[in-house]
């Protein structure tokens, strides 16, 4: 190039120095004019300086651009060039040190959190305001049914969700909303948010909760709700109706005496409830008011099933008890509050000719009561619910026998409170068995 360069400008200079030799040789053979004798040969002297600097210039531009264009942007020094052009590449140098530093950054921070997203329950996505996936956690493919193993690139290369979708439109059109979604059993809350910069809008992020616990409790206390109602009405209807027979006169003697009874029976049906409720809550809300001690849980056991020998008696039920002397820490309360309400609802759930047995020994180090009876057995397709609050198997039957369907929901939160543990075996017209397995007494200090 640059022979080329020296040929073409030494070819002009010789071509225009000839001509410039020319026009002053003639020019004294001319016309007599000021043009011919004076303009002319500058003119001529001009151009000859002139075209070889456009031609010189043209082709040094051409190297020197060849020569930027020829160097690394990563690493300009990698290459030697011409020394006038070391000042750029100093700069460059310096500039792609920091471009590099604050990649490495951005890189760090991106990966910072991704890491933090990746751990959250909690599924989260965000996008730009083309609908492209800027990051996600596995949560949210999980819980939009999409492969964690998979890559996607767009909220339209996820599995179709028309909620999902409504919800990200009305994030990316500047507003906070939110959806909900039922998959697999599961409830999920989503909500949306716009990604608002001084641009404007450049996204949204999607956050998915499971709220599936929380439904499922206030599903529960909807029920609670409306049990306790009814289980507070129909005594408080049966007192309001026999007291308005006793006091506007129609009845009277045996009869008031037997309304009276009636009122003192629901009375007592609602102190029983009332305060099962409280133990219930009590025990739900960890507001004990009583310390822990070591007890003699057999000594426990025997005393309260003494209680129930006459409800055995009148039922035409077997009640046998079969301890050892076993202690364990806890609350005597609660305890006598476990052992009543299995031993009980074991005598009500039986049949005439019946049979109950209430044991306590040792099993694997741990004192373990075991209530067995032959009664009308549990389905194993609730099994699993009987310690819910006011939950019945057999409603029909329940109707017709006393109680607040409070009990087995109270020994649940009572052996809770003591550490134990409640395993049910039961069979549909053989019996059934529940265990409560105690921790050892010096576990419990």
């Amino acid at each position: 190039m640059k022979k080329h360069l020296f040929i073409s400008v030494l070819l002009s200079s010789l071509l225009l120095s000839g001509i410039a030799v020319a026009v002053l040789l003639i020019a004294p053979l001319t016309p007599d004019t000021q043009f011919m004798r004076v303009w002319l040969p500058c003119i001529v002297l001009l151009l000859s300086a002139l075209i070889p600097a456009a031609i010189v210039s043209r082709f040094s531009g051409e190297i020197i651009s060849r020569r930027i264009n020829s160097i690394d942007p990563k690493s300009p020094e990698s290459r030697p060039t011409y020394r006038e052009l070391s000042p750029l590449i100093t700069k460059m140098k310096n500039q792609g040190g920091r471009v590099a530093a604050r990649l490495r950054e951005l890189g760090l921070k991106k990966a910072e959190l991704d890491e933090a997203i990746s751990h959250m329950q909690e599924g989260i996505l965000i996008v730009n305001h083309r609908g492209d996936i800027l990051s996600h956690n596995d949560r949210a493919l999980e819980i939009l049914g999409a492969n964690t193993e998979r890559s996607y690139r767009s909220v339209l290369s996820l599995p179709e969700d028309q909620a999902l979708r409504e919800l990200l439109a009305r994030a990316l059109g500047g507003t906070r909303c939110e959806s909900e979604r039922n998959a697999d059993g599961r409830f999920y809350r989503m909500l949306g948010s716009p990604i608002k910069t001084d641009a404007g809008i450049t996204g949204a992020i999607i956050l998915m909760l499971d709220e599936t616990e929380k439904e499922h409790r206030e599903a529960l206390r909807r029920e609670f709700t409306a049990n306790i109602s009814h289980e507070l009405k129909t005594p408080l209807t049966s007192i309001s109706g026999f007291a308005e027979l006793i006091a506007s006169g129609m009845a009277t003697g045996d009869d008031a005496r037997h309304f009276a009874e009636k009122i003192h029976s629901e009375a007592s049906r609602l102190i029983t409830l009332v305060g099962d409720i409280i133990r219930l809550s009590r025990l739900d809300s960890g507001e004990i008011p009583y310390d822990t001690e070591p007890i003699d849980l057999g000594e426990v056991v025997r005393s309260t099933a003494s209680r129930l020998e006459r409800i055995a008696q009148d039922a035409c039920v077997t009640l046998s008890v079969e301890t050892e002397p076993l202690t364990v820490r806890g609350n005597r309360g609660i305890l006598e509050e476990i052992v009543y309400n299995l031993t009980d609802n074991a005598i009500k759930y039986n049949r005439p000719g019946g049979s109950v047995t209430v044991s306590l020994h040792a099993e694997h180090g741990k004192p373990t009561l075991r209530v067995r009876d032959t009664g009308i057995g549990i389905p194993a397709s609730v099994q699993d619910r009987i310690f819910e609050r006011f939950f019945r198997a057999d409603k029909g039957r329940s109707k017709a026998i006393d109680g607040t369907g409070l009990g087995l929901s109270i020994v649940k939160h009572g052996a809770g409170f003591h550490g134990a543990e409640i395993s049910v075996d039961s069979t549909e017209g053989v019996g059934t068995v529940i265990t409560v397995s105690f921790p050892a007494a010096e576990n419990k200090a």
